[in-house]
C-alpha cells in the first residue's frame, strides 16, 4: 500500500497563526500516480477531522482510519489538513478556544466569513488543494514521507 505522506502546511496562509498544525497528511493511491503502468485519473477529497486535532499518536495510527483503504478501491487521493490542538491561535484571536481545542472554525472564532472560502480555515486549506493539484500536473508531490518530513516539517 502506499506511503501516508506529509503536507507541510507552513508554505501557505499562515497556519500557525490560526491553529493549523505544521503539517497535513496526504494519501495518493499508487494507481493514482503519475509514475503508474497505467496512471488512473483520480479525485480528490479533502477528510476534515473533528475536534482534537490530527492526534498525537504515531502517523499511521492517526491516519488509518479506513479511508485509505476506500481511497485505493475507488481512485481518490485523500488530503487531511490538520489543525493543532493546544495551539496558541488565541493569542492572535481572543474568542477561538475551540480553535485551540484543535476543532475547526465552524461558527466565526477567526472571521465572521467562517462559512465562506474567504475564511482563513478555509483559504488555507484551498491553497493546499492548489498546491496538492498543480504538482500532481507536475508529475511530483509537494509532499514528503515521515521520514523525510522529519526536518522540514515542524520536527515530527
Amino acid at each position: 500500500m502506499a506511503p501516508i505522506l506529509r503536507v507541510n502546511s507552513l508554505y501557505f496562509d499562515s497556519p500557525l497563526s490560526i491553529g493549523f498544525d505544521e503539517a497535513g497528511l496526504l494519501f495518493i493511491p499508487d494507481a493514482c500516480k503519475t509514475n503508474a503502468t497505467k496512471p488512473k485519473k483520480c479525485t480528490l477529497m479533502v477528510q476534515f477531522h473533528g475536534c482534537g486535532g490530527c492526534g498525537d499518536d504515531a502517523l499511521h495510527s492517526r491516519y488509518h482510519d479506513g479511508w485509505d483503504q476506500y481511497a485505493t478501491t475507488n481512485g481518490v487521493v485523500v488530503l487531511k489538513p490538520c489543525i493543532k490542538k493546544y495551539s496558541n491561535v488565541s493569542v492572535t484571536y481572543a474568542n477561538s478556544l475551540e480553535v485551540e481545542r484543535g476543532c475547526w472554525d465552524g461558527y466565526g472564532q477567526l472571521s465572521s466569513n467562517y462559512a465562506l472560502q474567504s475564511a482563513p480555515h478555509m483559504r488555507n486549506v484551498w491553497n493546499m488543494i492548489n498546491a496538492v493539484a498543480v504538482a500532481g500536473h507536475q508529475g511530483h508531490t509537494p509532499a514528503k514521507t515521515d521520514k523525510e518530513c522529519t526536518a522540514s516539517c515542524g520536527g515530527r
